[in-house]
């Protein structure tokens, strides 16, 4: 628990540091939290930037079994 709210506590002010400041700090945060992994929920909407990273960073961690299963698809297996 202390390692998670540590990285927590880090990833928000690295986010905050960046040289825009509070401008887009949220932005900032939810990317940096979805490329370690840890869940979150946003109130508002989410931008596209955001729910592209998301994206990005689901396809990287499981695109080995993507492939086996599109594979096996094209394949004819079942």
């Amino acid at each position: 628990m202390r390692s998670r709210l540590r990285s927590l506590f880090t990833l928000a002010d690295q986010a905050l540091e960046d040289s825009r400041g509070r401008e887009g700090f949220t932005d900032r945060l939810a990317k940096a939290l979805l490329a370690a992994d840890i869940p979150y929920q946003r109130s508002g909407r989410r931008r596209i930037g955001e729910w592209l990273a998301g994206a990005y960073y689901s396809l990287s961690r499981h695109s080995l079994e993507l492939v086996t299963v599109i594979g096996g698809a094209l394949a004819g297996g079942s």
